[in-house]
């Protein structure tokens, strides 16, 4: 019978004589995405809705990347920035990084980072985020209107006897 320390001992001293294993290399290109918005210059008659069509992409996420189509319909030779999935283009603030920007849109750092060329931009896409027009400014404070006058105080009116009835005329017949 083989004792189950000899079996142990091959085992071991057959593993230690395979070479090692090495960490397999993975390159930035194979886990990074290049989401780089792309240019549409518009051809006449392309409105909002078929030019995100086209690209698979809301009409909201469209506007949300072109402030200059916003108010007005799009023209022919617009230059319109077309993001690579609907979602919207954060410019960080000093000191962001990918952490503070998922945090702030509810995302995964590692998600934004990926998606971002493996590195901080001057914009970074966030995606699944739906862009929203600004809320109009609150109408201005109503100006100063003069305070209404004030009442004084009228006392009451003078009681006056109640007016007697005139003795009745009766006639005779």
């Amino acid at each position: 019978m083989v004792s189950n320390w000899l079996v142990l001992g091959l085992v071991l001293n057959g593993l230690s004589q395979l070479p090692p294993t090495q960490e397999p290399v993975i390159q930035p290109s194979e886990v990074c995405e290049t989401t780089s918005p792309t240019i549409h210059t518009a051809r006449a008659g392309e409105t909002t809705q078929s030019v995100a069509s086209q690209y698979g992409l809301t009409t909201t996420t469209l506007l949300g990347a072109n402030p200059q189509i916003r108010n007005r319909p799009v023209r022919s030779g617009d230059k319109l920035t077309i993001l690579p999935r609907d979602g919207i283009l954060y410019k960080p603030v000093a000191g962001e990084g990918f952490p503070e920007v998922a945090a702030r849109f509810n995302t995964r750092a590692d998600v934004l980072f990926e998606l971002n060329g493996c590195q901080m931009q001057e914009s970074l896409f966030v995606p699944g985020v739906r862009w929203q027009a600004p809320s109009p400014p609150p109408p201005p404070p109503p100006s100063a209107a003069p305070a209404p006058p004030v009442l004084r105080r009228l006392p009451p009116p003078p009681i006056l006897p109640a007016p007697q009835k005139p003795p009745s005329k009766r006639r005779s017949t």
